[in-house]
């Protein structure tokens, strides 16, 4: 910078040199031939130009400096040889002139002879006598060339302006980057290409050059954008005076330069904070030291504080026991009435909380935007900003609490203030412990002194150890003061029966430097004996050297004296504890065996010195560890006595049940110190326990779980369900197809291997978190769990079922095998998934139960999924066993009577009675919607109970009208349930002892399928009812599955054919022959057949040669009421379908 200094100071000087020769020219223009010698010698450029632009006087300069002739410059405008460039401004300065200003100095291009142009420095003046312009040019191209190379060199920007600050020439710089072309500044101001408030500051600092003619230098900050970042930048421009109203600035980016002072001043101040800092914390330690009260020490450490950081406030927090507050245990600054009483929570939400929880300094420099706590309300109150928080340690590795700093207006914390604090919470943390030591030492000073044992120090670091201390215990069990005892050894107390074997132990310790414990005989002062139980035990310093021993002595006469007693009495006892058949288990305060007899130590195998020192769980497994920790996880004091049943691991390997009867043993101050335990062997008993809990929960068949053990598993897995939504599962419900066909053809141990094999091959179908159970019979269910794990959608539950479900009909693709027979089986089963809406277990297999009954309603091995549809008819279902159970009571049933005729004369045998149920609201409901239902619920037993009495009845009132009734019969259906009934037989004797008529005009119907299943109990049935003079029916013959072995032994009069085999007589010749055989069958075992279902009459031409005695249907009648009935006994002679018969 000193360098541009220099040329532009020479450039300067040049400039006055040219004013000196016009002053020269001036004086000298009286003398004519210094003038003209001057004129002529000169190497300057003289001339005079007229006011219109030409050059009317040149010196020989000219023609030597640009080349052309006198003639060639007087004679053409000198603006002709001025360059384009610098027109403009030649004509305004030349302007100027004419108007009376002269030029100091000014720079212009003139072009040489030969093209290149030449830089000329002017200075010129008027002349208004002569109307003329009188100017000195000077050649500086040199100059100027020398001075742009030189410029050229720096790194600085530099740039020449005027006083009004409009630039004149401009050199961009090497260092700093404006991206600008000197084109966009030339001719420009400052203030058009610089902010107002950098612009204002150069044009004060130009005019104060101008004014003073010396060096200015001023600063700036500009903020540019480079690369897409925002960057500010300081600079120094350095103005220097150029010429009257001409500056030269010289500007450099001092941005590093000023940060680098920026930096020398904050480590400075670092520094002397630091300093103070540190003094500050060398002046707590001391005080900590020789403080003789924690609060007041507490209050100056804040106040200094206050002082060293420059803080409004400071604080001492204190966390109290409970952890959930902290209290303002000292401060400065605050309001009165605060420190001392005010508690803040020791939360999250409080600066002081989140310290706490973060375990780390918290720096707050806003805590009006502060996110991470909101701040307490003491704080807020004080109208605090900023703050600083740190731990003061505690002992145990807990905090005492919190030291923190605040300040009311905004301010950053240093690392170093943030150092200090944490120096000032350790010097805190030192006089707190300091503190405590001091009252703990306090503390045991008073336990000593209060202590009832005997203790006694001795001075190890000199010869004999002799006594410097003894508390008052001391004194008075020994009869000694502390005055007599001070400088004596302990063998004061001994005497002629003190153990010489104790002693020695004693003594060998001491020499050792070693704990000891021993049991002395000593002498009190008055010469009684006492048993002294002597705990000795070595003092180190804290360099690790031996300074005293201190002995605690315990007067244990008495207790010695019960002990030699207890032992006699053990010893008398231990010989019945060890004949005892019972096991003896004692264990010591902390659970180890103290003590077993042999029958205990047999039980498990072991010897009893084995079993010493261990515990229950020693002698379990893993699983029954943890079931004894919870029996016994109540303290065997509370209840003092207990009983447990445990399973141990014996020796060999297998387990022992025992009944521990366990009782806590006390001392006779009732300290507990262990129990005993009498134990029972219960192997047997448990194993038949666990048997029952087997059969109750398990089936004995196949293995597996129950309907009780389902519906619990059940049960539990809906309370999960309920607590955790995205848990979906759902049940299934399997029924073997044609189960019953295995059963009978090939007995029962077959379809018991069925069942198992069964099990077995619907076991490999289930992942393994299914539960598979046998409800009883062929009926199984299954617990599809975890469903749509990952998608709580029905759609993925359902993908997952169908996946499932074409499993396990796959696995029945494949015939069992059983020794040479090969069974083909399938399932139909039903699925219901969980919502819910279900509240009990049973609700759930119930709808699965149902969607069983739909799939199987689809035919063989298929499966259904329970839905709305299913819902609908399950509420329907149980709208009607609603409706049902009010029926009887509203008398809603009606018996309706379809006749029975004679097919070879045509005339009226009987009538069947049926059942029809008048709705009040929906009208007639037919009976096969009703009757499962009333099967199902037990309802049929009141509903058969109302059919036989109104029948009865009914009949009664018919013989009463017509007699001929006599020669009728009524048919009467009896259900499952009815005919199973122990008082069916007293029931029809009571209804048949109210009505005139004999027992054969009434005929009982029983399915086939009722009396095959239980063909024994079904024959002493029908032979009971055959006596008392019923006629018997079985209905529906030919669908079942009857043993043809059983019917001959049955006491029936009438065999039914199903409708099934009547309604395809003349279109299927199976249903043809079948019928034919069993009017052939019934013939045979002297029983008569009734058809039923007869529509057409071509079915009754093909009926009458078979012999066919009786049939009924649509042909004849449909079901009437009883008037309608009664008018047709009425007109017998004149029955509608007597025509179609004719008497033979």
């Amino acid at each position: 910078m000193g360098v541009v200094m220099g040329l532009w100071q020479k450039l300067h000087s040049q400039s006055d040199e040219l004013g000196a020769l016009r002053q020269k020219v001036k004086r000298s223009q009286p003398h004519d031939s210094l003038l003209e010698q001057f004129f002529h010698q000169s190497l300057d450029l003289l001339c005079v130009a007229n006011f219109q632009g030409y050059l009317i006087q040149i010196n020989p300069a000219w023609v030597k400096t640009l080349g052309y002739s006198s003639e060639q410059l007087c004679q053409t405008p000198f603006l002709t040889f001025v360059h384009p460039d610098d027109h403009a401004k030649t004509q305004a300065e030349f302007e100027q002139l004419k108007a009376g200003q002269p030029t100091i100095h000014f720079e212009n291009r003139y072009r040489h002879q030969e093209g290149h142009y030449l830089t000329f420095a002017w200075m010129a003046w008027p002349c208004f006598e002569t109307q003329t312009i009188q100017a000195i040019a000077r050649d500086v191209t040199t100059q100027k060339q020398q001075q742009q190379r030189f410029l050229e060199t720096l790194p600085d920007l530099i740039f020449h302006v005027d006083r009004q600050g409009r630039i004149l020439s401009y050199k961009p710089s090497k260092v700093l980057k404006t991206h600008v072309p000197p084109t966009e500044f030339l001719g420009k101001t400052v203030t058009d290409v610089m902010p107002e408030a950098v612009s204002s500051v150069l044009l004060q600092g130009i005019e104060q050059t101008l004014k003073t003619q010396t060096l200015q230098t001023v600063e700036y900050q500009l903020t540019q954008t480079v690369e897409s970042q925002v960057k500010s930048h300081d600079y120094e421009a350095r103005l220097v005076y150029y010429c009257e109203d001409e500056v030269l600035a010289v500007v450099r980016d001092i941005t590093a330069t000023k940060q680098i002072r920026r930096d020398r001043l904050q480590t400075q101040t670092q520094l002397q904070a630091r300093i103070q800092q540190q003094a500050a914390v060398a002046q707590m330690g001391q005080a900590a030291l020789s403080c003789s009260g924690l609060d007041s020490f507490m209050t100056q450490v804040c106040e200094q504080l206050c002082h060293v950081l420059t803080v409004d406030y400071a604080q001492i927090l204190e966390l109290l026991p409970n952890g959930q507050a902290l209290l303002l245990r000292a401060g400065a600054g605050w309001r009165d009435g605060l420190v001392g009483n005010a508690t803040i929570t020791a939360g999250r939400y409080s600066q002081a909380g989140y310290t706490l929880l973060l375990a780390e300094p918290v720096v707050v420099e806003d805590l009006r935007t502060e996110t991470r706590f909101s701040g307490t309300s003491m704080l807020h109150n004080h109208r605090v900003v900023a703050g600083v928080s740190v731990i003061i340690p505690g002992s145990d590795n807990e905090p005492f609490g919190v030291l923190a700093a605040h300040a009311c207006q905004e301010r950053s914390f240093t690392q170093d203030d943030i150092n200090f604090l944490q120096a000032v919470a350790h010097v805190l943390a030192t006089a707190i412990a300091r503190q405590a030591a001091d009252e703990r030492l306090r503390v045991l000073e008073r336990a000593v002194e209060a202590s009832k044992n005997g203790i006694i120090l001795t001075d190890a670091t000199q010869y004999d150890n002799p006594v410097v201390y003894v508390n008052p215990a001391f004194e008075a069990m020994t009869g000694y003061s502390a005055a007599e005892m001070i400088g004596q050894n302990c063998r004061i107390l001994q005497g002629s029966e003190t153990d010489l074997a104790e002693l020695k132990r004693l003594r060998q310790a001491i020499d050792e430097v070693q704990d000891c414990s021993v049991k002395l005989r000593n002498y009190r002062k008055d010469g009684t004996a006492f048993w002294n139980e002597l705990y000795v035990a070595p003092i180190f310093s804290e360099r690790g050297h031996l300074t005293h021993f201190v002995g605690i002595q315990n007067d244990i006469t008495q207790r010695y004296q019960a002990e030699l007693a207890l032992q006699a009495s053990e010893e008398k006892y231990r010989r019945i504890v060890e004949t005892t058949t019972e096991g003896i288990w004692i264990v010591n305060q902390s659970g180890q065996t103290s003590f077993v007899n042999q029958q205990m130590a047999q039980m498990l195998g072991y010897s009893p010195k084995a079993m010493l020192g261990k515990t229950f769980l020693d002698f379990m497994e893993e699983a029954d560890q943890i079931r004894a920790c919870q029996e016994l996880a109540q303290p065997l004091t509370d209840p003092p006595q207990s009983y447990h049943d445990l399973c141990f691991h014996c020796q060999n390997g297998q387990a022992l049940w025992a009944r521990l009867s366990v009782s806590a043993l006390f001392e006779d101050d009732q300290t507990y110190i262990g129990a005993l335990a009498m134990v029972t062997n219960i192997t047997d008993r448990k194993q038949a326990e666990d048997q029952l809990e087997y059969q109750a929960f398990y089936d004995s068949l196949t293995a597996l779980p129950n309907r009780n053990l389902f519906l619990e598993t059940l049960y539990q897995a809906m309370q999960q369900a309920q607590v955790d939504s995205a848990k979906r599962f759902a049940v299934g419900f399997l029924d073997l197809d044609n189960f019953k066909m295995v059963n009978d053809g090939l007995g029962h141990a077959a379809g018991d291997k069925l069942l198992v094999a069964i099990a077995y091959r619907l076991r490999q179908c289930l992942r393994p978190q299914d539960m598979l159970a046998r409800l009883g019979g062929d009926e199984f269910a299954i617990l599809l769990a975890d469903l749509a794990a990952d998608d709580q959608s029905s759609e993925s539950a359902y993908a997952d079922l169908a996946l499932i479900m074409q499993t396990i009909h796959q696995s029945f693709n494949s015939p069992f095998q059983f020794g040479d027979y090969e069974i083909v089986s399938s399932i139909s089963l039903g699925i219901a998934i969980y919502e819910p809406t279900y509240t009990m277990p049973e609700e759930l297999l119930r709808d699965a139960d149902t969607a069983m009954y739909r799939a199987k309603s689809q035919g063989k091995g298929q499966y259904a999924i329970f839905d709305q549809q299913m819902r609908q008819e399950v509420l329907d279902h149980l709208y009607l066993e609603h409706e049902l159970r009010k029926a009887i009571d509203n008398q809603e049933f009606a018996l309706y009577y379809q006749p029975i005729v004679s097919l070879q004369s045509g005339h009226l045998d009987g009538f069947e009675a049926l059942i029809r149920w008048f709705h009040p609201e929906h009208g007639l409901i037919r009976p096969d919607q009703f009757i499962p239902i009333a099967e199902e619920t037990g309802l049929i037993l009141a509903i058969g109970e109302w059919v036989l009495r109104a029948a009865f009845e009914q009949m009664t009132q018919w013989y009463q009208q017509d007699p001929r009734v006599e020669s009728l019969t009524l048919n009467i259906n009896l259900s499952t349930q009815q005919f199973a009934q122990s008082s069916l037989v007293s029931q029809l004797e009571s209804y048949l002892a109210r009505t005139p008529l004999p027992a054969r005009c009434f005929k009982l119907e029983i399915t086939e399928s009722v009396v095959m299943e239980e063909a024994q109990t079904a024959e002493r049935i029908l032979k009971q009812l055959k006596e008392k003079g019923f006629q018997l029916c079985i209905d529906d013959f030919g669908t079942g599955y009857s043993s043809l072995s059983y019917l001959h032994r049955f006491p029936v009069d009438t065999l039914k054919v199903d409708r099934s085999f009547v309604q395809r007589l003349e279109t299927h010749y199976e249903d043809a022959q079948i019928t034919q055989a069993i009017v052939a069958l019934a013939h045979n075992l002297k029983m008569n057949v009734v058809a039923e279902g007869i529509e057409r009459l071509e079915q009754i031409k093909y009926l009458q040669p078979l012999g066919c005695e009786q049939g009924q249907g649509f042909f004849f009648a449909k079901p009437f009421p009883a008037e309608v009935a009664a008018q047709l006994i009425a007109d017998s002679d004149q029955l509608p379908w007597q025509q179609f018969f004719v008497e033979s």
